[in-house]
């Protein structure tokens, strides 16, 4: 799509709010909005400050560690606050970004590790999301959420994180549906294997193959916003992956996954 029908989608939104925009795809969607539309406010809520040249009092950042409850609770009534001083008409998005993986068999992952993965992954984004939902539900906006390909099938070596992004995905999907005719629309993003530094994060040695740029991945959420999806996968290739991953025998396609996986853990073993 062209950027002037991409501005025209994004001019609806007087408030942008986005989970994990001190880098990766959170990162750059604050950078293509703030391009398509100047005049929207947004706020970044992660625990590191994000750096943009942009006016001022267009960005504003919440600081927080979303893994932890009750800097949920914090956070959301921080929002609720910002939402009221910051365009008390116009719709509103909400991008559910921030996530985070463990690689490792599980055996050998410490539990609290794991926990954690669940209370980023899941938790927090249901915790903020219906924190901010009043305000959704009044002035109208939408809840866009990154899940992942991982989310179509079991991810060995990374039990935990794949079962979170199926979790947010078809917890998306029904949250769309519990919402048809008010004024709120639900889209969750599945992106491949994208170069944010997330595998680095995780432990990984390798990348796995077929990984894009962020850029791919802020164009699939902005057409999703612009032709109102309620679900996208960004590439062709994961569309076919995910396509097929759907008809074939689940312990196949676990053992398979778990081939790839220790594989792109550690790249120089054969």
């Amino acid at each position: 799509m062209n950027n002037d029908s991409l501005s025209r989608a994004v001019q609806k939104y007087t408030a942008v709010i986005v989970t994990g925009g001190s880098s990766g795809i959170g990162r750059g969607l604050i950078a293509a909005i703030s391009k398509l539309n100047p005049s929207a406010k947004i706020c970044n809520i992660s625990r590191s400050e994000p750096q943009f040249n942009l006016p001022d009092g267009v960005l504003t950042h919440i600081a927080g560690d979303l893994s932890q409850a009750s800097a949920v609770a914090d956070v959301g009534t921080k929002v609720i606050n910002w939402l009221k001083l910051n365009g008390g008409a116009g719709e509103v998005l909400l991008v559910n970004n921030s996530g985070v993986g463990a690689y490792g068999f599980s055996q050998d992952i410490e539990l609290d590790k794991q926990l954690a993965v669940i209370d980023l992954n899941v938790r927090a984004v249901v915790q903020l999301t219906g924190i901010v939902l009043p305000q959704l539900l009044e002035r109208g906006g939408t809840v866009m959420t990154i899940s992942s390909t991982a989310s179509f099938q079991p991810t060995p070596v990374l039990s935990v994180y794949g079962a979170t992004k199926s979790f947010v995905f078809n917890w998306s999907l029904a949250l769309g549906n519990d919402l048809k005719g008010t004024k709120v629309n639900t889209i969750v993003i599945c992106p491949g294997p994208t170069d944010t530094g997330f595998f680095e994060a995780a432990g990984f040695t390798g990348k796995p193959p077929g990984v894009v740029k962020t850029e791919q991945v802020i164009d699939t959420c902005l057409e999703a916003i612009a032709k109102q999806k309620k679900h996208d996968i960004c590439g062709f290739m994961n569309k076919l992956m995910c396509f097929f991953s759907q008809h074939l025998p689940r312990t196949f396609l676990t053992n398979e996954a778990g081939k790839l996986m220790r594989k792109i853990r550690h790249p120089d073993r054969k």
